[in-house]
């Protein structure tokens, strides 16, 4: 959303309804009945753009769910593409009730949030790891009593910062993990904990990097959802930020926590895993350093 809108969603003084393609259970349908917000049935329903200018109007039809008549808008192709053309229109609906009229302002979500997105990325790539065929490859099983670990890794050959992109990062659930890989490797391993950095909310880009050189490195940008990664100089933390138009609207603070490993079992050669600050690199195969296969505890 733009901010204009946000700030007209907002300060909106009626009610709210949020509606969504991806929602297609009988609760959720049900919940978008307008009758809860006073429509009367057989009566014109008028769809307004956030300026309220007039985009279509219908009398709605009943619709049976569960055993009981409600009446929804987004039931015919027509509206549904008015609703969900884009992720996070905001529309008003003018209706007539038995006191007067009514208008209410409707947010359509057409998209998951973020951390589904960030979710089933990781679940792809953990299998995509798993799956894939290798015919020879260091194996590292990882034990651990946190509710969540956060596995970082990438090539040796890459700079260190590049270790810490949001696209080298899985998450994976308590108690253990598996790394495999097949080729020379940097990972580290670490829990996260966040918290907002309200001092940068508001301020524009140029404001942005003139307030974080030198001590942070801008990393990444998210294709997708337009966050801007930065990481501090120490590797300490990793800031997620996004703009509502020209300006700052969210700042998340990710502090790292990073585990070392405890080797109870391997096979192979462990000085082939070098340690530095735990942060883990597994030198090249030679045919004189055999692969190897460890378990171990973070």
């Amino acid at each position: 959303m733009s901010f204009e809108t946000i700030a007209r969603a907002v300060f909106f003084p009626g009610q709210t309804l949020y509606m969504s393609i991806l929602s297609s259970s009988s609760e959720s349908l049900l919940s978008y009945d307008l009758q809860l917000y006073g429509y009367i049935p057989q009566t014109p329903l008028t769809v307004l753009s956030e300026t309220f200018t007039p985009l279509y109007s219908t009398v709605l039809q009943p619709t049976t769910i569960d055993g009981k008549t409600i009446y929804i808008f987004g039931s015919t192709p027509q509206e549904r593409q008015l609703l969900y053309s884009n992720h996070l229109n905001r529309f008003l609906f003018n209706f007539p009730t038995y006191q007067s009229s009514n208008t209410i302002q409707v947010i359509s979500l057409s998209r998951s949030p973020q951390s589904v997105y960030d979710s089933v990325l990781s679940y792809y790539r953990n299998l995509k790891r798993s799956s894939t065929y290798k015919p020879v490859s260091d194996n590292i099983y990882v034990n651990f009593s946190y509710p969540t670990l956060h596995l970082f890794s990438c090539p040796p050959s890459q700079p260190l910062t590049t270790l810490f992109l949001p696209t080298n990062q899985s998450t994976f659930e308590y108690p253990h993990l598996h790394l495999s890989s097949s080729s020379p490797i940097t990972f580290c391993l670490a829990t996260i904990s966040t918290s907002t950095l309200d001092s940068l909310i508001g301020i524009s880009e140029p404001q942005l990097v003139s307030t974080l050189s030198p001590s942070y490195s801008k990393i990444y940008l998210d294709p997708i959802s337009q966050t801007h990664y930065w990481l501090s100089s120490d590797l300490s933390h990793r800031l997620s930020i996004s703009f509502a138009g020209p300006t700052v609207f969210s700042s998340i603070k990710e502090s790292f926590s990073f585990k070392s490993l405890s080797v109870s079992h391997s096979t192979g050669d462990v000085s082939r895993l070098i340690s530095k600050n735990n942060i883990y690199t597994i030198k090249p195969f030679k045919p004189s350093f055999p692969r190897l296969d460890i378990s171990s505890t973070a």
